[in-house]
Parts: structure tokens; sequence; C-alpha cells
């Protein structure tokens, strides 16, 4: 009677670090998903500013026309009060490529690799270049139309809080990368990585 003979490749996990390894990977799969959840809300926080007001133009402190970020985004039919017309105001296209790099940078941030970190933080910083042009684009062409006119633009908690969130999450986008950049060159050394358990024979 042939005997089978057992499988060499099953290698039970025994000794006294079977279990330090398993509570070290379940606190390091906890962390990353702590850090994942810190990295993502600067960029949720940006979306959202997106309902808020962004932009208001004054007369003499009296108020002319409001936008919000999403009728920036999506164009929105406005009444001038100084010619009592309906104008359409097309999209505009700083506030459409703000709302794009901060959804794309939200996406990138969910995965942890270096790669995908540096584009979450290069996402950021388009955000908020995309705004300050907007911001100087606006202001001259308000200002032109004036024509002398005591014209003010003031910009609202939603144009802030997007330049702002979209900074901060570029800023922790960029120190992950640079975190897992450490972490290859700890390998590659032979380092041990952070929380890892000892070795033993």
């Amino acid at each position: 009677m042939c005997e089978l003979e057992p499988p060499l490749n099953v290698v039970p996990l025994r000794g006294p670090f079977s279990s330090v390894r398993l509570v070290v990977n379940t606190k390091e799969n906890a962390m990353e998903q702590k850090s994942v959840g810190i990295r993502i809300v600067p960029y949720a926080i940006g979306i959202i500013c997106f309902i808020l007001p962004f932009l208001q133009v004054s007369c003499s402190g009296e108020k002319l026309i409001s936008f919000t970020g999403v009728q920036l985004v999506t164009g929105s039919e406005m009444s001038n009060p100084m010619t009592d017309e309906s104008e359409d105001i097309p999209p505009n296209g700083y506030a459409v490529v703000a709302l794009i790099a901060i959804i794309l940078g939200l996406i990138f941030s969910l995965n942890p690799d270096k790669g995908k970190s540096i584009v979450a933080g290069i996402m950021g910083v388009i955000s908020v270049a995309s705004m300050i042009l907007m911001k100087t684009k606006m202001d001259a062409e308000i200002m032109k139309e004036a024509s002398g006119f005591p014209v003010t633009v003031d910009y609202k908690a939603g144009f802030w809080g997007l330049c702002i969130a979209s900074a901060v999450g570029a800023l922790l986008a960029f120190m992950r990368a640079k975190e897992m950049s450490g972490q290859q060159v700890a390998r590659v050394d032979g380092s041990p990585a952070a929380g890892s358990p000892p070795s033993h024979p």
C-alpha cells in the first residue's frame, strides 16, 4: 500500500513570536486605515466647499451678484442689476479644474502607495493654483466692467475653505510620499521597518 507523504510547503506558525506578528499586523492595518482617513478629510472638505458661497460682488456696500462654487462650475443665469437684464454666466474653467483636481486628490489619497500619494499632492497644488488664477482673472475683469463705479469683490468661505483644504491635503500627501520613500530606503539597507517583530532563529 502506498502512503501519501505530507506536503512539504505547509509550515505551521509556531513559537513565541507568532502572536506578536499577528498583533503587529493588526495594529499596522488599523494605523494605515486611520492614516488614510486623515489624508482624505481635507479633500472631502474641499469638495463640500463648492456648495458654499465663493464670491460676492458689491457696489457701495450693496450686494449685486454672488456665486457658489457649484454655480461657477456649472454656469448660471444671473440678473444684472445695472442693466436689469438676465445674463448667462458660462462655467468658469478654473473652478472646473479645481473641482476635478480635488476629486482626483481624494481618490489617489485612498491608496498609500508613494506614487499615488505624490499624484494626490500634485492635485492639491493644482486646485490651489486654479483658485489663485481664478481670483486674479475675475478681479481684473470685474474691475474693468465696473467702469469707475465703487465695485468690490469679496471672496467668501467656500473660496478660502477650498484653498486651505487643498493646501493641507497636498501637504499630507507629500508627507506620506516622503514617509513611504524612507521605508523603502530602510528595506533596501536591510533595516527593519517600523513596528516589525524581532527576528529569531
